[in-house]
């Protein structure tokens, strides 16, 4: 094997090591529980839209993605085409009812809005198929309802552990 072929090996496996990593990492991309066949997975941690395409496009199943819905402009057009492969339903939470509807109602079938986290987990639940991934992947910082991303990656995964 020559040198390029030995670097580019090591490349890969670096790589693959850090997406395993990744995937281990509390609130980022973090399985939380499968129950009647539908995966629930935490990504508290993606405060930004570009951290939820990423999300986005790792996950191949049918996806009903819970977003926060803020007071700042979420920038809707770069998670546009993932929404129209994987999304099935978009369900959104937050104090604030902005622009997320009328961006996100012409690129997918299904759009609801809840103040809280739990009525937004209670209705991703009644739209989830089994085989299907419910996405906690809110693209911006709620600070107005919690302290951080961990409070809320928390919160996320008691109200998933009491659906059991």
């Amino acid at each position: 094997m020559n040198k390029i072929s030995t670097l580019k090996n090591k490349l890969v496996e670096a790589r693959k090591e850090s997406l395993s990593a990744m995937s281990d990492i509390a609130h980022r991309l973090e399985k939380v529980s499968e129950v009647n066949g539908i995966t629930y997975i935490n990504d508290s941690k993606s405060t930004d839209m570009e951290s939820t395409l990423y999300s986005l496009e790792n996950i191949k199943q049918p996806i009903v993605w819970i977003v926060g819905a803020s007071d700042t402009e979420q920038h809707i057009e770069l998670v546009e085409r993932e929404v129209k492969l994987k999304v099935k339903s978009v369900v959104s939470f937050g104090n604030f009812n902005s622009d997320l509807s009328k961006k996100l109602t012409p690129i997918t079938d299904s759009f609801t809005h809840f103040i809280t986290l739990e009525s937004a987990v209670k209705k991703a639940f009644e739209l989830a198929s089994s085989g299907d991934v419910v996405l906690f992947s809110p693209a911006n910082s709620s600070y107005e309802l919690y302290e951080n991303y961990r409070e809320r990656g928390n919160h996320f995964r008691e109200i998933i552990n009491n659906i059991k």
